[in-house]
């Protein structure tokens, strides 16, 4: 894993403490300084209402933001804008997080050098995917982000937290290769109950549910042609399921980090935890896994 400031994060973090974001470390006192200083330049300077109004202070608004620096579309065309509007701003400030964050380096390097062993034994010694870490020294201590990118033909998975943790480090390679097979959740969602794996109360509050739009049908099959919104959990929260229960499980993760996930609503990681024990997969036979723990968790619709 490779190591990279990326001033775009800082900047959008600017933003989100100039909009009351205040989910940092607060035992981290040089963060809490540095926070406190741009919160203050923040209330002395004239900030854009309307780029203001795209920085939201729930989580996953901060996600969202944060891997709009590496998958801009037409939701985020504007970001340029907005990081050079922060940025004229809160310039002042960069060379002192850059201090910041590199003194941390060489901290961080005992967790990165840990996560070589499981990644070594999950994917193969010549097949660990490539990976980079951003960090964001604002972002809550225990959040993690991730973004897939393919740059040249190589896909790169971008790790985006306040420090790298072994499990984080795990958990966000493992989803994009969970990526791979997300057509054998997608269907095993049509004809079973997403509820087998996650608490879907839970998943609401973590942005895991979908509304969707569908016909309102009248009586005697006469179409009333009005549109009704139903809501469904998303595949992606099955996804999210296997990629903490994996990554817990292959960094030796104990049971009370197990719980941890459980009591988060991802109900099914107990389970997928123990056919990883009998089942031994690796990531050329994660798809033939995956398959297994459906078939044996599936909860009819």
């Amino acid at each position: 894993m490779r190591i990279k400031n990326n001033p775009k994060i800082f900047y959008l973090a600017c933003g989100l403490l100039a909009n009351g974001y205040t989910q940092y470390d607060h035992d981290d006192a040089e963060i809490v300084a540095l926070a406190k200083k741009i919160q203050e330049a923040a209330q002395q300077a004239t900030l854009d209402a309307e780029i203001m109004q795209w920085f939201d202070s729930e989580a996953a608004g901060q996600a969202m933001q944060m891997a709009a620096v590496y998958t801009e579309d037409a939701k985020t065309s504007n970001l340029n804008d907005i990081v050079a509007s922060m940025e004229s701003i809160f310039r002042g400030f960069w060379k002192e997080y850059c201090g910041i964050m590199f003194a941390r380096t060489n901290g961080w390097m005992p967790e990165i050098e840990a996560a070589r062993r499981p990644l070594r034994e999950f994917f193969g010694r010549d097949n660990i995917p490539n990976m980079v870490l951003s960090a964001n020294l604002f972002a809550s201590p225990g959040s993690t982000d991730f973004v897939n990118i393919s740059d040249g033909g190589a896909d790169t998975t971008i790790h985006i937290a306040c420090k790298p943790d072994m499990e984080g480090i795990l958990r966000g390679v493992l989803r994009t290769t969970l990526t791979q097979h997300s057509e054998k959740i997608v269907a095993f969602c049509v004809d079973n109950s997403a509820k087998a794996f996650v608490d879907a109360e839970k998943m609401q509050e973590l942005g895991y549910i979908l509304v969707v739009e569908v016909d309102d049908d009248g009586e005697d099959g006469e179409p009333e042609h009005d549109i009704a919104e139903t809501t469904t959990i998303s595949p992606l929260a099955i996804e999210e399921c296997f990629a903490r229960a994996l990554s817990t499980v292959l960094t030796g993760g104990s049971d009370e980090r197990q719980q941890l996930h459980i009591g988060e609503g991802f109900t099914a990681l107990a389970d997928i935890v123990k056919y990883y024990e009998e089942h031994r997969p690796r990531a050329d036979s994660l798809g033939d896994f995956i398959d297994i723990v459906l078939k044996g968790v599936a909860l009819p619709v």
